[in-house]
């Protein structure tokens, strides 16, 4: 439980957590630092009583065995009437565990439930991380896709256009040709 000097730090530390007379356990009368003190000591002596408590809880199990002893039963008596003694104790053992008088099963219930939906949670956090950065690499891929886009577009107008400047040229190329063929006939006729 502690000494006289935790019990008044205690105190001490909890007027100032509680903020209680501005946090300065020091300016409270000496009669008031003495029936906070009784206070203190008995919360401590609450707290330790529930600690053995739980610890007595936690080691007294039934069993067959433990009932035979404290029951002042031999062994061999309960074993010799397995159909009546050793299945009633076993019975009456499985009935008063279903109970969970203590409901020590329940909160062992809730503290694995508690367990799985924290994992549960963090498996959904990580999920909706990785859905997030997946939904920001698509957008990422749907610009650079959409910027392709544009540029293939612009490329084939390009393309286009210099295929009909080609074509241009190249017919333009051919009548030249036909021009300079025939005018060197020309020439070449009248001389």
């Amino acid at each position: 439980m502690g000494n006289e000097y935790e019990l008044n730090e205690l105190v001490r530390s909890n007027i100032r957590k509680y903020n209680i007379n501005g946090g300065v356990y020091e300016s409270l009368r000496p009669k008031v630092q003495d029936q906070l003190y009784k206070i203190e000591y008995y919360i401590q002596s609450y707290i330790q009583e529930q600690i053995e408590l739980v610890s007595k809880i936690k080691a007294s199990k039934l069993s067959l065995a433990g009932v035979i002893t404290a029951s002042e039963l031999q062994r061999s008596t309960v074993y010799n009437n397995a159909d009546t003694l050793k299945k009633y104790i076993e019975e009456r053992i499985n009935d008063i565990e279903s109970q969970d008088i203590l409901s020590i099963r329940k909160i062992t219930k809730q503290k694995e439930d508690i367990e799985f939906l924290k994992q549960y949670l963090e498996n959904l956090e990580l999920r909706l991380v990785q859905e997030e950065i997946n939904e920001n690499k698509i957008m990422e891929l749907e610009s650079q896709y959409s910027f392709i886009s544009k540029c293939n577009i612009e490329l084939q107008k390009e393309a286009f256009q210099l295929r009909q400047q080609n074509n241009i040229l190249t017919k333009e190329i051919t009548a030249l040709k036909k021009n300079n063929i025939i005018s060197l006939k020309t020439k070449n006729n009248g001389n």
